[in-house]
């Protein structure tokens, strides 16, 4: 659960820095328009949030971010690539971690 409000939904991926916990209330001042353009996407979240505001806001959206990888990351989660019936991560454990980690190089 994303802080401490139960209603909070989720958006983008979790990281140090991303504005999921707040992406409600930014969309909610920005005006509508034709495009919403995220400069600096980071984890998808405002994109993402932004998307999914009823009614809608934006007809088109524009996501941009500096690493390519998260770009791709983020490209394969909106193909479907990631989801339980094709994708199931493994949970690790703190005491799996912490004993792995050498190893393993988590």
């Amino acid at each position: 659960m994303w802080g401490k409000d139960s209603n909070m939904k989720k958006y983008g991926i979790p990281y140090m820095g991303s504005k999921d916990k707040i992406c409600q209330s930014l969309i909610k001042v920005l005006p509508s328009g034709n495009r919403f353009v995220d400069l600096f996407g980071g984890g998808f979240s405002m994109t993402e949030c932004a998307a999914r505001t009823k009614p809608a806001k934006w007809k088109k959206f524009l996501y941009n971010d500096f690493n390519p990888l998260v770009v791709n990351l983020v490209m394969d989660a909106i193909k479907g690539k990631y989801n339980f019936k094709t994708f199931t991560p493994k949970w690790v454990s703190r005491a799996d971690f912490e004993r792995e980690r050498e190893r393993r190089l988590y």
